[in-house]
C-alpha cells in the first residue's frame, strides 16, 4: 500500500494586486488508488501523470481575472504542466457555488473576440456642447481621453473625470460588466424642479429590495423615490439598488442644479447596449498547459468544434482556508495556441482534477 502526500496551494489575489500565498498539506488516506490523475496527448506526444508519483503534484489556488475569480487547478511534474481553470459565474451576486449547481453547468471554452466588447464615450453621456473632455480611468489607471475600448470580460472600477464647456468639474464611478451574464441592472431617472431632485430608479428585469440615496456621497435617503433639494452647482446622484436575488449594483448621474443642460447620465447605457454578440464567459474554462519551456494557451485558439465534457463532481473537502476543493472528472478534446510561434496544437485528455471553488 502506497501513501499519496497532496500539496495545495492557496493562492488569494487581490482586484489590483497579487496576495500572498500559502501551502496546505493534505494527507490522503492509504490506497492503491490514485486520486488526481491526467491522461492525454498533445501533438501526439503522450502524457501521464499522477499526483503523488514521480514528483507529480496537483496545487488549487484562485487566480483574479479583470476582477473576476478563475477557480483552477494546475497538475504536472516540472517539465510538463496542465492548468485548468473554470471562470466565476456569480460576477454581481455573493454566494457559493455548488455541487448541483456545478453538475449541471455545461461548459465551453472561454475566447478573446476580435471586436472591442464595449466602448466608453464621453458623447454618450451628455450633450457634446455641454461636455468639453472625459478622462477616463480603468481600474484606478489612466486608460484614455474622451473614448476607451475594453477589449476583455471582466468586471472593471470604470470612472469618468468630467470637464464641462461652463468650466465645472465632477466625476461618476461605477462598475462595469463585460462579456458575463448581469443578474439585475438599472437606470436613475429624476426630475429638476425649483431646485429639487425628485429620483426614481427603473430596474430591469429583477425585483429590488432596497434602495440607498447619496448626493456628493453623503447618505440622503433610503425611500424608493427620493425627494431632495440641492444647490446650483454641479452634484452627483448615486443610487446603490439590493436586488431581491442578491445582486448589489451601483449607478450615478451628474446633475447642475441651476441647468440642467450641464449634466451627464450613468454608464448603464453603454453598458446594456455593449456589442459584443459573442456567449458570455460565466463558468467557461481555461487551459494553460506548459512543456519544455513553452506555454500554449486555449483562449486564443479556435475551440468551436472541440468538446469538453464534465463526467463528475465530487466536494473532495474543505482546505485550512475554508475554501472548499472538488474533484472534477473530464473528457477533453481542444486546440491550444503555442504562445511565441502562436502555431495551433491539438490536445486530448482524460483527468480527474482538483480545483478549488469559493
Amino acid at each position: 500500500m502506497r501513501k499519496v502526500i497532496k500539496y495545495f496551494l492557496l493562492c488569494a489575489v487581490g482586484v489590483f494586486t497579487l496576495g500572498s500565498c500559502g501551502k496546505d498539506v493534505i494527507e490522503l488516506p492509504e490506497s492503491n488508488d490514485p486520486v488526481f490523475t491526467l491522461n492525454g496527448t498533445l501533438a501526439g506526444i503522450e502524457f501521464n501523470l499522477i499526483a503523488g508519483d514521480d514528483n507529480a503534484f496537483m496545487h488549487t489556488g484562485t487566480e483574479m481575472v479583470n476582477g473576476v475569480n478563475l477557480f483552477k487547478g494546475e497538475l504536472g511534474d516540472g517539465n510538463f504542466s496542465l492548468e485548468l481553470g473554470i471562470f466565476d459565474g456569480m460576477v454581481d451576486r455573493p454566494g457559493h457555488i455548488t455541487v448541483e449547481e456545478l453538475q449541471n453547468i455545461v461548459p465551453t471554452f472561454a475566447s478573446r473576440s476580435n471586436e472591442p466588447l464595449l466602448v466608453l464615450s464621453k458623447y454618450k453621456l451628455g450633450s457634446n456642447q455641454a461636455i468639453e473632455s472625459v478622462d477616463w480611468y480603468i481600474n484606478n489607471e489612466f486608460a484614455g481621453l474622451d473614448e476607451v475600448e475594453i477589449d476583455e470580460p471582466g468586471k472593471y472600477a470604470v470612472c469618468a473625470f468630467i470637464t464641462f464647456t461652463n468650466g465645472d468639474f465632477n466625476q461618476l464611478c461605477e462598475d462595469i460588466i463585460v462579456g458575463y451574464e448581469r443578474s439585475a441592472n438599472f437606470t436613475i431617472q429624476y426630475d429638476l424642479v425649483a431646485g429639487a431632485i425628485e429620483g426614481n430608479i427603473l430596474a430591469i428585469d429583477e425585483d429590488v429590495q432596497s434602495v440607498e440615496w447619496f448626493v456628493n456621497d453623503s447618505a440622503v435617503g433610503s425611500n424608493p423615490i427620493l425627494n431632495q433639494s440641492i444647490d446650483s452647482e454641479s452634484t452627483r446622484l448615486k443610487a446603490i439598488v439590493h436586488f431581491a436575488n442578491g445582486a448589489v449594483r451601483e449607478k450615478a448621474v451628474i446633475i447642475d442644479g441651476q441647468d440642467d443642460f450641464y449634466s451627464a447620465k450613468s454608464f448603464s447605457t453603454m453598458e446594456m447596449s455593449s456589442p459584443y454578440s459573442g456567449s458570455n464567459q460565466d463558468f467557461n474554462i481555461r487551459l494553460k498547459i506548459k512543456l519544455d519551456g513553452k506555454t500554449y494557451l486555449s483562449e486564443y485558439a479556435n475551440n468551436e468544434n472541440s468538446s469538453l465534457f464534465i463526467t463528475d463532481v465530487e466536494l473532495y473537502g474543505p482546505n485550512s482556508e475554508g475554501n472548499d476543493v472538488y474533484k472534477v472528472s473530464g473528457i477533453v478534446n481542444a486546440v491550444v495556441m503555442e504562445e511565441v510561434s502562436q502555431k495551433m496544437i491539438s490536445v486530448t485528455f482524460v483527468t480527474v482534477f482538483g480545483v478549488e471553488i469559493h
